[in-house]
């Protein structure tokens, strides 16, 4: 939701300058921690991270160690997650019994950053961002039934609202589980709000960045999940999805509706080798303007550890397109993860459709590598490089495309539940001309409010 109003230009730079105060003193405040850090003797880390502290949780394919949504560091470029990382992402779907109990946290995050090409075009204009970003997570977890609610919102100020406008944007999500004696099933709802920016640069190569323009996307999205154990080597995974799209501002953005139902069977082969069969069904509904669009997908799969040390995942299928966009192809996936001591390093290679703002499914190829260190129990970083090709289709209007990106990511508890980050990115776009961008930033989060 872009926050132009009817307030004066005084107003508005009165609330600009405002932001950038409470932005400035909460670094200055991340400066006396770290000083503070430094000489202090049985400093213990955070007690509550985002996405937790442990070693798995600095997986590339999450993003970076700590990526929090939103994108504190406003990173809205074409490069997208994979079905991997989609996978790793959603561990709510099967993950181990909690303990018992209501938890509840408030996380404050203020950051600041210089991004020198946002549209990722020919003008290079520059912006800084600041951002503001508190987030409520409440959980409850009893015999049978949990429940969690995740709210947040992403408040952004700009330097030069001719190139980025100024955003509130909200993120709300709920769900409720139910376990029994062979499985557990549940509901979720999902909302929020964000730039068109990242989609435009995906399916039209080029960001509309007027100013005054609303470039805002807005998702509601309702699921169910079934997890049953049919015999102890044999489960079942089953999940429906429905979705709304509305994009304003955008260009050839359309709005859409969509359903995605899928079910994965699940066999333990031995202790190392899992395998899997996957069936899909998925439909995108433009707004009047144009057909339907129906995808059916088959895919076999397997996750082995080889060792301790070396974990690979991959898959293999067919999809069908029929009706706005008709086509019969491939898709393919394998992920490779090496960990060893406090180091570890990740390779993919994946190619896969996704949904594209321009009411379609979009195919891409794309190739990842990452490398992860834990410095010590305080500080942990991370390098990682993707490249992206996506695929031209005439029938829907998308471009031939390729976007490439390399970033290092740098996090430190600072004390108690202080957290610290520093960002450097290098992005790239090619559509008809090769632009590229930096974007440097720095955060600091408060972790662990209760109430």
């Amino acid at each position: 939701m872009i926050i132009k109003t009817l307030t004066s230009v005084k107003h508005q730079n009165y609330n600009k300058s405002a932001l950038q105060l409470i932005t400035g003193v909460a670094f200055c405040l991340m400066f006396f921690q770290v000083n503070a850090a430094g000489v202090t003797t049985g400093a213990e880390p955070a007690s509550g991270n985002l996405n937790g502290s442990s070693k798995k949780d600095s997986d590339f394919s999450k993003g970076g160690s700590i990526s929090t949504e939103p994108g504190f560091l406003n990173n809205e470029g074409p490069i997208r997650g994979t079905d991997f990382s989609r996978e790793t992402a959603t561990s709510r779907e099967i993950e181990d019994t909690k303990p018992a109990g209501f938890s509840n946290k408030i996380i404050f995050t203020t950051s600041v950053a210089h991004d020198s090409n946002p549209a990722l075009d020919s003008r290079k204009k520059s912006v800084w961002i600041y951002s503001l970003a508190p987030r409520v997570l409440l959980d409850y977890t009893g015999e049978l039934n949990s429940f969690y609610l995740d709210a947040a919102l992403l408040v952004q100020r700009h330097s030069n609202e001719e190139i980025l406008t100024d955003r509130e944007d909200p993120t709300l999500r709920l769900g409720w589980d139910r376990t029994y004696e062979s499985g557990m099933y549940g509901l979720y709802a999902n909302y929020y709000e964000s730039s068109t920016r990242a989609e435009e640069l995906r399916t039209a190569g080029v960001f509309s960045s007027i100013a005054n323009v609303e470039n805002t996307q807005r998702v509601r999205l309702f699921g169910a999940k079934w997890e049953h154990k049919i015999a102890p080597r044999w489960g079942v995974f089953t999940s429906g999805e429905y979705s709304e799209q509305v994009s304003s501002g955008g260009v050839a953005l359309i709005d859409f509706t969509s359903i995605d139902v899928s079910s994965k069977l699940n066999y333990e082969y031995t202790e190392r080798l899992d395998t899997y069969l996957q069936v899909g069904f998925a439909q995108i509904r433009p707004d009047q303007t144009f057909n339907d669009t129906d995808l059916t997908r088959l895919a076999l799969g397997a996750d082995y550890q080889l060792s301790e040390a070396i974990r690979v995942s991959s898959r293999a299928g067919t999809y069908h397109l029929s009706g706005r966009q008709s086509d019969t192809d491939w898709e393919a996936g394998i992920q490779a993860r090496y960990d060893v001591g406090r180091m570890g390093y990740v390779a993919e290679l994946n190619r896969e459709l996704g949904v594209a703002a321009i009411g379609g499914f979009q195919k891409s190829d794309t190739f990842r590598l990452g490398w992860f260190y834990d410095i010590s129990e305080f500080d942990k970083l991370n390098v990682d490089y993707t490249l992206v090709k996506f695929k031209q289709d005439a029938q829907v209007g998308l471009l031939k495309s390729e976007a490439q990106q390399i970033s290092a990511y740098y996090d430190r508890i600072l004390r108690g539940n202080w957290r610290g980050q520093a960002n450097i990115t290098f992005k790239e776009n090619k559509t008809d001309s090769r632009n590229d961008g930096n974007i440097v930033g720095v955060s600091l989060i408060y972790d662990g409010l209760s109430f």
